[in-house]
């Protein structure tokens, strides 16, 4: 490994992060409603990167423009992915607990699902 690959992989930290799903009509979706819509829209376009110190807020927009997704990620890993407005990002099940966000196959951070039982914390020391 060159010590440019141990910089980036250092650089992606992944974090599981709740988030909110809504029509781009801003009407917020139950659950079972968001659970069934994650499902069938897997492609999804950045609309908005909003950098929060240690973390960045993303929103996304589904590839027919009628979902709006919130959640965050690491900022360390939105700068080492130069994540911007119109990247094509990438949602994968895992199982029943949530989804994977991938920017060109990264895994750049993973959306819980409420009912799952996981919670997201920060590390301890």
């Amino acid at each position: 490994m060159t010590s440019t690959d141990a910089s980036l992989i250092s650089a992606l930290v992944v974090v599981a992060a709740p988030f909110s799903l809504a029509s781009a009509a801003g009407e917020v979706l139950s659950q079972a409603s968001s659970t069934e819509k994650l499902e069938r829209n897997k492609q999804w376009r950045v609309a908005a990167v909003r950098p929060q110190g240690d973390k960045t807020a993303l929103e996304l927009r589904s590839e027919d423009k009628t979902l709006k997704l919130e959640t965050i990620v690491a900022t360390t890993t939105a700068r080492a992915q130069k994540l911007q407005v119109e990247d094509e990002i990438g949602l994968e099940t895992i199982g029943k607990s949530g989804y994977t966000l991938k920017k060109a196959g990264t895994t750049i951070g993973v959306l819980v699902r409420p009912e799952s039982g996981l919670v997201h914390s920060k590390a301890r020391a």
